[in-house]
């Protein structure tokens, strides 16, 4: 509950680079820590209560890109 309300009291850009990782994350997906940084970014929509249409499409965004740069560096 105090996540969600402090996630809610937070201006827009900053929910919005909430929702998306540094792109050095994206470039070495399976290091442990972008992995984490890159869950963490996927697990924290959760908490906004009442998306706009651009943060889901952030959100919708990052896993997208997320699980491919995992599949596609997965295969090396």
């Amino acid at each position: 509950m105090e996540l969600t309300r402090a996630i809610e009291a937070l201006p827009d850009l900053e929910r919005r680079h909430l929702l998306t990782s540094p792109e050095e994350v994206y470039q070495n997906i399976l290091d442990p820590w972008n992995l984490d940084d890159a869950y963490a970014r996927d697990a924290v929509f959760e908490y906004i209560l009442h998306p706009s249409a651009e943060l889901i499409a952030l959100h919708d965004a990052h896993r997208a890109r997320m699980t491919a740069k995992f599949k596609k560096q997965s295969e090396r």
